[in-house]
């Protein structure tokens, strides 16, 4: 793992998540084998009406995690050295006191990302731009038919535009804008436009790929995935948009370790799990085991403190950054342990046919 001087020079010329992750101390805490971000979804109610959600996440949901929970959660990471928190759900801003627990992450000195799902009024924008957020930004497609393909709503499109623009009118400055595509064959079709329209109208000045998983509403939807030559593309056009082959290290997984081994999730309803994709292997409950013991007693778990096997693990030449993603490993291999089989660098997998379900 590279030590933070090194992650620095690596990350040098992304403005975005990359030099984000740098600069929040995530180089220095995978170095160390601790944790350093809290995914915190709060509740699971949201009406984004994405049919491949990884939470299942619906308008019908209504799990709200206590105000006195929340905050002892918080408490309680800070002190374990927790210092980045993205606040998300379902729809974060659905839970009717989200506006006092991000205000008690700001003045505690956590660094916010709030992660909704765009539906957003302008008093709402104008709350999450007083607080100095960032924001994630999930809008996968601007074509209505590919969009209509993976979403219950159509019209939601729409909307969600319209709250990015509403973040935007709001004095959100463009690099607070933390793009994430959720990557399907539906949002394949027209990546090249989606990408041009985030950088060159919007000002985003950088975007993730999150490539869709089986997980959650997911599940039933393997006729969502995309090939690994369409991954490719994907983050070849990228790479050309922002001038920076550097991104390419990273494989398919769009993180590295430096994010994935030093962030951990905790869920509505009291699971943790060391990725939101990996409910599989949540590591127990809030609701039976203090949160602040379930955490230190399971920190291998939650940190993938193991090593990876195959060309992941012992043939890529960028291994020393990046591991693959270990739950596209679980989900379609059964073992969490093993190589990417979506990774488009490894020669191994331009005909992999995915097959969701091992990992079940």
């Amino acid at each position: 793992m590279p030590n933070e001087a090194q992650g620095k020079e690596f990350v040098r010329g992304h403005s975005g998540l990359y030099e984000t992750l740098c600069k929040s101390g995530n180089w220095q805490a995978a170095q160390e084998g601790r944790l350093h971000t809290l995914l915190f979804e709060i509740t699971d109610k949201c009406f984004g009406s994405c049919k491949y959600c990884f939470s299942a996440s619906n308008e019908h949901r209504g799990l709200f995690l206590p105000p006195e929970t929340v905050y002892s959660i918080l408490d309680d990471a800070w002190e374990m050295g927790v210092r980045e928190i993205l606040l998300s759900g379902g729809d974060p801003l659905l839970h009717p006191n989200w506006y006092e627990f991000a205000c008690y992450m700001v003045d505690k000195g956590f660094i916010l990302h709030v992660l909704p799902s765009l539906l957003l009024s302008k008093k709402q924008a104008k709350q999450i731009v007083d607080l100095g957020a960032q924001v994630l930004i999930h809008i996968d497609t601007l074509n209505q038919e590919d969009y209509n393909e993976v979403h219950h709503n159509p019209r939601t499109l729409e909307a969600k535009i319209q709250g990015y623009r509403n973040l935007l009118e709001a004095g959100m400055p463009p690099e607070k804008a933390w793009v994430c595509i959720t990557y399907t064959r539906a949002a394949a079709r027209h990546i090249e436009e989606t990408v041009d329209w985030h950088v060159d109208e919007m000002g985003a000045n950088w975007i993730n790929f999150a490539i869709f998983k089986t997980e959650g509403f997911g599940s039933p939807h393997q006729s969502f995935e995309p090939s690994v030559e369409e991954i490719k593309r994907a983050l070849l056009y990228r790479a050309k948009k922002f001038n920076d082959e550097s991104s390419l290290r990273f494989g398919s997984s769009d993180a590295g370790k430096c994010f994935c081994k030093t962030y951990f999730v905790l869920k509505p309803d009291g699971r943790v799990t060391p990725c939101p994709m990996l409910s599989a292997l949540a590591v127990g409950n809030i609701h039976q085991t203090p949160f602040r013991q379930l955490v230190e007693s399971n920190l291998d778990r939650l940190t993938f403190n193991f090593e990876v096997q195959g060309y992941c693990g012992e043939e890529c030449p960028d291994r020393e950054v990046c591991f693959g993603c270990r739950a596209v490993a679980y989900h379609y291999t059964g073992d969490v342990t093993s190589s990417d089989p979506k990774c488009w660098k490894n020669p191994a997998n331009e005909d992999y046919v995915f097959e969701a379900g091992a990992g079940s």
